[in-house]
């Protein structure tokens, strides 16, 4: 029985994520590793799992290999890269996290300060003898009786 593709697309994918390097470097190590996976299956056409695997090893083998055949100053490189990545994002979180709370108490601050003051009025009806507040005059005034 020969593997399919789908389980050739999981294999790359798996070493995809073992490897931790920038995209362009896992493309060309993927696309290395299609072309020498496809040249096997066209040698051995009834491959199976077990025989992808014994060849060229778990992903994280192969990955790993690759990191192998680095020499120590582009390991360092690559490791600093990962590092300094990892901080900018850390830090550039961090600062927007800390500018938004600033913003947010300092909206507070100037709506507290700038607020429209709240006022009451009162209608005064004035009607000749008496003043009336808040009351509607003519409920009180009735005809006089002769």
């Amino acid at each position: 029985m020969s593997v399919d593709q789908a389980v050739l697309n999981a294999y790359y994918k798996k070493v995809g994520k073992a490897l931790h390097c920038r995209k362009k470097e896992e493309k060309q190590i993927l696309a290395n590793l299609k072309c020498d996976v496809e040249d096997y299956v066209r040698e051995n056409p009834d491959l199976t799992e077990a025989q992808l695997y014994e060849r060229f090893g778990k992903p994280e083998e192969y990955a790993n290999a690759y990191l192998a055949t680095l020499s120590g100053d582009e390991l360092r490189k690559k490791v600093s890269r990962s590092r300094f990545g990892f901080r900018f994002w850390l830090i550039a979180a961090i600062v927007m996290i800390l500018l938004f709370i600033f913003g947010f108490i300092g909206i507070i601050i100037y709506n507290h300060h700038h607020s429209a003051q709240f006022y009451s009025e009162e209608i005064t009806y004035i009607v000749p003898e008496k003043i009336y507040k808040n009351r509607n005059p003519q409920e009180e005034i009735t005809p006089k009786s002769r």
